[in-house]
């Protein structure tokens, strides 16, 4: 939004610091190169801590580093997406949040720098596009053109709370410059860049991962062994002793006579 009639001069480099009660931040626009409001006019950007949004609530599962996340804008509903670039279909890498698509493109892997473990506030991370580059912070420019992995790269994820976070808390992206990123600010619908350290509406993204862990501890299951011992009753087999007697064999004898001769004379 504009207000007219209030020259830009008049207004405090960082007007949420001047008066941190405030419920308005007012903040001079940056010259820049990008359509957008004139110089003569006021940006106004709500402070996210004064106004509930009422859009998410941070109950989900943790997020460790190396997940796949998502990260929508909490006021448009937009993702960041790492995609071909919008002038030369060419160039991979062109980071912006044109899209409410949660596909591949918009698929950012989260790794923590000082290695394994559950995502904290404060942490240093990479985010890493599909197509293997970290997204980088140059100037207020934020792309994924380069395979490097240094400073640029390197980028402090905070929630106001502080603590673990978890599949749909809302976060902000600082870079190295100390700038936190903004999205499809109303300024500049579906860029992605770094104008202000603020923690504002305008910088506050909601991070949703892709697979959510289960939040329910797997049951134990305790595999009992049962040894069945069988007794088999041995079996005595008695072998009768069967004598047979066999009788002699009678022998008949069978005499037979000499014949008797008897001479005549």
């Amino acid at each position: 939004a504009a207000v007219a009639g209030v020259s830009s001069s008049a207004i405090p480099t960082d007007a949420c610091a001047a008066d941190p009660s405030a419920d308005v931040c007012l903040a001079a626009p940056r010259p820049s190169s990008r359509a957008g409001p004139s110089r003569d006019s006021v940006l106004l950007q709500t402070r996210h801590d004064k106004v509930s949004l009422g859009l998410d609530t941070a109950n989900g599962s943790p997020i460790y580093s190396g997940d796949i996340v998502f990260f929508r804008v909490q006021r448009t509903g937009k993702f960041i997406s790492v995609s071909r670039s919008m002038r030369n279909w060419k160039t991979k890498g062109e980071v912006h949040c044109s899209w409410s698509n949660k596909g591949s493109w918009e698929s950012i892997n989260v790794t923590r720098v000082n290695g394994a473990g559950q995502m904290m506030s404060g942490d240093e991370v990479f985010l890493i596009g599909h197509t293997g580059n970290p997204i980088t912070a140059q100037g207020e420019q934020v792309h994924a053109y380069w395979n490097h992995w240094g400073t640029w790269q390197k980028w402090l994820i905070e929630t106001k709370e502080g603590g673990p976070i978890v599949d749909g808390s809302v976060v902000f992206l600082r870079a190295h410059t100390g700038m936190r990123l903004d999205a499809d600010a109303p300024n500049s619908p579906g860029t992605v860049q770094l104008q202000y350290d603020h923690m504002g509406d305008w910088q506050a993204l909601v991070i949703e991962a892709k697979v959510p862990r289960s939040t329910t501890p797997e049951p134990t299951t305790t595999e009992a062994t049962t040894e069945s011992t069988t007794t088999m009753p041995e079996t005595t087999t008695t072998a009768a002793a069967t004598t047979t007697t066999t009788p002699e064999p009678t022998t008949t004898s069978t005499t037979t006579e000499e014949p008797t001769t008897t001479t005549t004379t």
